[in-house]
């Protein structure tokens, strides 16, 4: 057992061992419990010479001791004398950074002057696409004399600085570096090069050992070095030898071994004795490294020595990752403060760390302590990776059973593994072993063990040795190649495998003579068709997003597989998750077909519909290089081969959906204003009129800018009266509006087109001239765009005005006639009013008029019962000249910021702007680009293919917007109304960041609520102008742990949910115990919410003292919630090492319980919408479907099945779920009218269209997600082309009517509803 005195005993400081500045060296040495410790001092590392200084150690607190020397004794050799009662033990330093010969003896070293020239300017290779690694011996590497390696550096560091060798130094034949960089690999893995005994490092360089028998933690390896003697060589050297290797393009990660140590009694042993290693309950050493020792990295003194050793490898020799041997004896959390404090320092995901998960015997470790191994993999960082046993022992056949085959030699039964292995044993079931492929290094051969090519040869030729020429064992060879190289996961082979690497069937080559173990450089040509196959793949690998994916979502790319015996074929999705410039070379491959057919015979395959091409074929892994076509609708692979295909996407093969309107969409000025459009900005402005030019809302604005985002909007541009005239002839107007006491605008007469893609477009035909008519919005800016392209085919000049109409007032507000504006014109002309500045630009020519006043009616907002009219002024007006036959281009540009886009320098510029007054400026284009871009962007990154659901992509971008509060980005509920509400962000952000796959966002908004979380509640309106947040609900914070779930479900990044764990442990005890506005939990594990006044679920309608829908009580879908969130935290609490899930367990159990006995009505087959003891219990409301779509549900299947049913025949239209029965007596058939009416209407039957996207993803779900079930729910959806025409083009509204749900109402645009939509073509897809 561990003395209590040492277990407590620590030391945090980072400055044990021996520091030299030049003026003073400070030796320290951590050995509690010494009574007495010498430093003794010597002129070389030889042992056997006497010191020349002796000098006794100063104790300091926790177990230090320390001296301190006036001098620099830089290249001074020293040991220590430790006195423990009647013992003196010699020991070196534990943590020296340089040794003598065979590392006896510790020396002082200044590392700084052992850094090459160049040093401080050494950075790895920028990272790829895919980590291919390539394990290196740096003997073997350059010790056969074929490889062209002058004679005085073969097996050393130094070898690693000769570039341009061939073979036999023929010229011709690349070896080493070049050899290297036409292979492809990215990373070369080094075999231990820390200082280890197995050697003698001044005897026969033919000495040979691999060298996991680690001496000095912190020291490079002397026998690799041109000189042993001087401890200062072998550090320079090695510093060399990975500066050459950057140089080359390759990043350098270290083997290391920090499970046990060469020697029981090693100087950490001296140091602090029964201290840094493990013992069984009898005393005796524990043995699972069955190398005699383990060292006990659970210690706090023992982790902190391993995590500084990796870390001052990083730092001082530029180590680009680490491999730990025998990973499976050290600790997770251990593994995982390394990874912490890597990225911390060196960037997230900078440094690559990965290891053994396993050991060769059981240890016996700390209470509270795990082991890393594959039985803990999920505690570790997603980002540690461990090899994978089980797909290199199904490819190939089992390590430890030389004879037993795998896939590709004849094994049956291998089939299922080899696939899980094409997702690297992360899809979901009970054989998934990782959290994510970044957790997975894929591979088939290793150091340990047979080569890959000697297992094959014992399992195929058992009598032919190991030098065959048979080409079905090159076949099959190939085929394993194939199957790894085409799997997710991390690549990793030994050097040589690449050419059939033998070692004539040697298991264990650690100590076996170099010539066993050298790299045969003459092997690599002989065999030049494998090293060929190998290249070819790795190159393709590399351009395979869907086969590079690390993420915990990567496995949701297999699209299908199918399983034979001795065939295994699967379709996996190719897209990138976004733009990614490191696929800029997959060629647009969507998709790939891949089949590994390991029988004699060849298979046919049918390939889905789609152009594809063959990108490896048989022999050949460079089929992709050509491009050439797979012909027909099957193909044919070969006996004993693999067969990789890619869909090639064709131009827009996903095509984006534009809305076109004609003049029948126009007959009348009341039609025509049934259908308006959107642009947003990002930061809650918004650009919005109607289809014909109108403004019909008093929230309409050709400006609304957002002054501080999101919220703190103004109208700024109400509209702009656009007419085109002629002398002597009547002017036609462009622009359409009702006014009060003077003539109305009547352009949409005139308008033959109106059109939206990416921005809205207009064509006008008046007079002989066509005008086409562009508005663009500037994402990031509160900057507005109008382009006017005039075509004059008339025999007359024709002149276009344009007049701005300012309100200048906040959102909503209406305009004092009052108010001040004026004009300021100059190199920056701009409006000014409210302390509020305007900057516009213009071609045009822009003259001032006396300040003119008009009454706009607000169609729309008569019809809803709201204010009627509202006040604009205009200014001055922009005229543009357009002669017979001539064409020209007027653009207007609004910009809140003093720099309108497009400039570079405003004092450059002339005074309008423009180079010309018939030219552009190009800013428009630009904005326009912009614009464009972006959401096209949005689509790309959600990869969905139907045009409707990429429609629906971007539209969701136009929600999500920046919040100046928070710094943080949020989710705009809808517009032209809503701001941004913690239920309505926890609803829509499934599908308007997570289902487009914009993780980011979403995690951004997620840590922001996360901040703001009170008492277990999340804000519901969060604070705008030193107001405090408002938490009046009761379901956002179990829907953020709900979003958490979704989150981490599809973006991978598991270690998100120890950042949010302890936000989540609040929400639930909270809810358990009691919050605010009546949450609690009652006795029955159920979930009571709302008291007095206060509306807490999303049916929350109050008018004064009036509760349209009072849900005080249970509510059916706040439970659903609950239990919901109850599971997820079960389900995360096993990546928690300190959280217990049984809890959680227990307590769903409860609630479900309680669940089926008080909702479930038996007869009637539904649930109550709430259990308050009011008629509000047994009303038929669209609540119920959340108890069937959740991740996690209580119901049976045939209960789920009735809730479907139910909610179907009573609340189902094809754009959204009635909110109450019809037949209900409280049932609203209309919504509309006074405020009053409105709400009292408002979840008393009005169709709301977010929860259908929940009735869908229940339906699928209770007919299994049947292939009848999706092409059933898709032939619904079709007609949610007809909805984003109607209203606010390319959106979905909030609501519509309730008996006929034939106009949408409310907010014309709602991100819950788009959403939930969304989420519905993802389970589709």
């Amino acid at each position: 057992m561990l003395e209590s005195s040492l277990r407590n005993c620590y030391y945090g400081g980072n400055d044990l061992g021996a520091f030299c500045d030049g003026a003073k060296t400070v030796f320290k040495l951590w050995s509690p419990g010494a009574e007495v410790v010498f430093l003794n001092l010597y002129r070389n590392g030889n042992e056997g010479m006497e010191a020349f200084r002796r000098e006794a150690m100063r104790p300091e607190e926790n177990g230090v001791w320390s001296g301190l020397f006036p001098e620099d004794l830089n290249g001074v050799y020293y040991d220590y004398e430790i006195q423990r009662g009647e013992d003196l033990t010699r020991t070196a330093d534990p943590y020296a950074r340089a040794c003598g010969a065979n590392g006896a003896r510790s020396m002082v070293l200044r590392p700084e002057l052992t850094d090459p020239e160049g040093w401080e300017e050494d950075r790895a290779p920028e990272q790829g696409s895919e980590d291919v690694i390539y394990e290196l011996n740096v003997r073997e590497y350059s010790w056969d004399p074929a490889g062209g390696f002058p004679e005085e550096v073969r097996g050393t560091y130094r070898a690693f600085g000769v570039e341009d060798t061939t073979l036999n130094g023929d010229g011709i034949h690349p070896t080493g570096m070049r050899y290297l960089q036409k292979l492809g690999v990215t990373h070369i893995q080094l075999m231990p090069v820390y200082d280890f005994g197995s050697v003698d490092e001044t005897g026969p360089k033919e000495q040979f050992n691999w060298g996991y028998d680690p001496v000095n933690y912190w020291i490079p390896e002397g026998f690799y070095s041109s000189d042993p003697y001087h401890g200062e060589v072998r550090v320079r050297e090695c510093k060399e030898m990975v500066q050459n290797l950057h140089r080359n393009g390759f990043r350098v990660i270290m083997d290391v071994v920090y499970n046990h140590t060469y020697r029981k009694d090693s100087w950490l042993e001296r140091t602090v004795p029964g201290y840094y290693y493990r013992t069984e309950e009898d005393g005796t050493w524990c043995n699972g490294s069955d190398c005699g020792n383990d060292v006990a990295s659970e210690r706090p003194m023992c982790g902190k020595y391993i995590l500084d050793s990796v870390l001052y490898w990083a730092r001082e020799y530029h180590m680009d990752g680490f491999r730990f041997d025998l990973m499976g004896l050290l600790d997770t959390d251990l593994m995982n403060r390394i990874q912490e404090a890597l990225d911390r320092e060196f960037g997230e995901g900078e440094k690559l760390i990965y290891g053994e998960p396993w050991s060769a015997r059981a240890s016996r470790m700390e209470p509270g302590s795990y082991p890393a191994n594959k039985e803990n993999i999920r505690r570790l960082n997603p980002r540690i990776g461990v090899f994978c046993d089980n797909t290199r022992d199904a490819v190939k056949g089992h390590v430890f059973e030389r004879n037993q085959p795998g896939f590709v030699n004849g094994g049956e039964g291998l089939e299922n593994d080899i696939l899980r292995g094409v997702t690297a044993w992360c899809a979901p079931g009970s054989a998934a072993l990782a959290q994510a492929p970044s957790q997975i290094i894929t591979y088939v051969s290793a150091h340990d063990n047979l080569t890959l090519w000697d297992k094959l040869a014992d399992t195929l030729h058992p009598e032919g040795g190991y030098h065959t020429e048979s080409q079905e064992f090159r076949k099959a060879y190939r085929l394993a190649a194939a199957i790894y190289m085409t799997c997710q996961g991390h690549l990793f082979f030994l050097s040589g495998e690449e050419f059939g690497r033998t070692k004539e069937g040697l298991e264990d080559s650690y100590c076996s003579p170099i010539s066993v173990n050298r790299l045969d450089w003459s092997r690599a040509w002989e065999n030049e068709d494998l090293t060929a196959y190998y290249r070819g793949l790795i190159a393709l690998r590399k351009r395979l997003p869907g086969l590079c994916d690390k993420s915990g979502r990567a496995s949701d790319r297999l699209l299908w597989s199918e399983t034979r015996p001795g065939v295994v074929c699967f379709r996996m999705d190719n897209r990138p998750d976004a733009p990614d410039t490191r696929f800029r070379d997959c060629d647009g491959w969507e998709e790939l077909f891949v089949v590994y057919n390991r029988t004699e015979n060849p298979v046919r395959v049918e390939l889905p519909a789609g152009d594809w091409h063959w990108l490896v074929k048989g022999a050949d892994s460079h089929c992709w290089e050509r491009k050439e076509p797979a012909r027909g609708d099957s193909v044919t692979v070969d006996g004993v081969s693999a067969a990789v295909l890619g869909k090639i996407r064709k131009g827009k093969s996903m095509t984006d959906m534009k809305f076109i309107y004609g003049k029948n969409d126009f007959k009348t000025q009341e039609r025509g204003e049934e259908n308006c459009w959107l642009l947003t900005n990002g930061l809650g402005g918004f650009s919005s009129c109607t289809a014909v030019n109108s403004v019909t809302r008093n929230d309409h604005a050709l400006l609304m800018a957002s002054l501080k985002a999101p919220n703190v909007r103004w109208n700024l541009v109400h509209r702009l009266s656009e007419r085109l005239t002629a002398e002597g002839m009547p002017g036609h107007w462009l622009s359409t509006q009702s006014l009060e006491g003077q003539e109305d605008e009547d352009g949409y007469r005139y308008l033959s087109e109106f059109s939206f893609e990416d921005y809205p477009e207009w064509r006008f035909h008046a007079g002989g001239v066509e005008v086409v008519r562009s508005v663009v919005m500037e994402p990031g800016a509160n900057t507005v765009a109008v382009r006017y392209e005039l075509d004059n085919q008339s025999g007359r000049d024709w002149k276009l005005e344009i007049i701005p109409r300012y309100q200048f007032v906040p959102k909503g507000q209406d305009l004092d006639p009052a108010q001040r504006f004026s004009v300021k014109t100059g190199t920056e002309s701009a409006v000014v009013s409210q302390h509020v500045r305007l900057y516009f630009e213009s071609n045009a020519t822009e003259s001032r008029i006396y300040p003119k006043g008009e009454i706009c009616r607000y169609a729309y907002d008569v019809c809803d019962g709201r204010r009627e009219s509202g006040r604009t002024i205009a200014l001055h007006q922009f005229s543009a000249l357009v002669p017979a036959g001539a064409s020209r281009t007027v653009e207007l540009i609004y910009a809140l910021k003093g720099e309108i886009p497009g400039t570079e320098q405003t004092a450059a510029r002339t005074a309008k702007g423009f180079p010309e007054q018939n030219g552009s400026s190009g800013r428009f284009e630009r904005i326009r680009d912009l614009l464009c871009r972006e959401r096209r962007m949005l689509a790309e990154t959600a990869g969905f293919s139907d045009p409707t659901a990429r429609m629906l992509a971007k539209s969701a971008g136009q929600f999500i917007s920046s919040r100046e509060s928070t710094g943080a980005d949020t989710i705009l509920a809808g517009f032209p109304f809503f701001e941004d509400w913690g239920r309505d962000t926890m609803i829509a952000m499934a599908g308007c960041c997570i289902s487009v796959r914009r993780y980011e966002t979403a995690k951004s908004i997620l840590r922001t609520f996360a901040a703001y979380e009170k008492d277990g509640l999340m804000p519901n309106l969060f604070p705008e102008g030193g107001k405090e947040p408002m938490y009046n609900t009761v379901d956002a914070a179990l829907l953020f742990i709900n979003s958490v779930w979704l989150y981490v479900q599809k973006s991978g990044d598991q270690a998100f949910v120890g950042e949010m764990w302890p936000v989540m442990e609040r929400i639930v005890e909270h809810y358990r115990k009691g919050t605010d506005f009546g949450i609690h939990m009652d006795a029955d594990g159920l979930i009571m919410a709302g008291e007095g006044l206060d509306q807490v679920t999303w049916m929350d309608v109050r008018v004064g003292e009036i509760l349209p829908t009072p849900r005080h009580g249970k509510p059916v879908e706040i439970n659903a919630y609950w239990y919901n969130a109850l599971r997820i935290m079960e389900q995360f609490s096993g990546s928690m090492s300190s959280a217990d899930g049984q809890d959680y367990v227990a307590l769903a159990e409860q609630v479900k319980k309680s669940f089926s006995e008080q909702f479930w009505l038996e007869e009637e087959g539904y649930l109550k919408d709430v259990v308050s003891g009011t008629k509000s219990d047994r009303q038929i409301r669209c609540n119920q479907i959340w108890a069937v779509s959740m991740p996690f549900t209580m119901l049976t299947r045939e209960q789920e099945e009735k809730v479907v049913q139910t909610v179907w025949e009573k609340l189902y239209t094809p754009y959204g779920l009635r909110t109450l029965a019809p037949e209900d007596e409280e049932f609203h058939p209309y919504y509309g009218g006074e405020q009053l009416e409105r709400d009292l209407a408002y979840h008393q039957g009005t169709v709301w269209v977010f929860p259908l996207g929940a009735y869908y993803l229940a339906y699928l779900k209770v007919h299994d997600n049947s292939k009848e079930a999706k092409e059933t729910v898709r032939r619904r959806l079709e007609v949610m082309e007809s909805a984003l025409r109607e209203g606010c083009v390319g959106q979905l509204p909030e609501i519509y009517d309730g008996e006929n749900p034939t106009v949408s109402r409310g907010c014309f645009a709602q991100a819950w509803s788009v959403g939930e939509i969304l989420r519905v073509y993802e389970a589709l897809e």
